[in-house]
């Protein structure tokens, strides 16, 4: 069970985790889109993720959580736009 304490966390403490990413590797390389559909899944599953085991049902499209708060969103930051802009800083 890779989310032992998951039933503990509440789900603005889930979001803030959501946008903790690792900045520091998504600025130097481009993510592959194998890769950047694995991390989404991991961060649906951990957004979503019920407890025991048992999976909860997604309510609401990622794109919309991906949007921002104002827009109705949940503010999680998309992170292959995340990638694509700190790679273009560098530029």
């Amino acid at each position: 069970m890779p989310f032992k304490y998951l039933e503990y966390v509440s789900l603005g403490g889930r979001i803030v985790l959501l946008n903790a990413i690792p900045i520091f590797y998504l600025s130097l390389l481009r993510m592959p889109n194998i890769v950047w559909r694995k991390l989404v899944k991991i961060q649906s599953d951990f957004l979503w993720g019920g407890t025991r085991g048992r999976r909860k049902l997604c309510w609401v499209k990622w794109r919309v959580v991906c949007q921002p708060r104002s827009k109705g969103g949940l503010g999680v930051r998309d992170i292959r736009l995340v990638n694509l802009s700190l790679l273009l800083k560098w530029r």
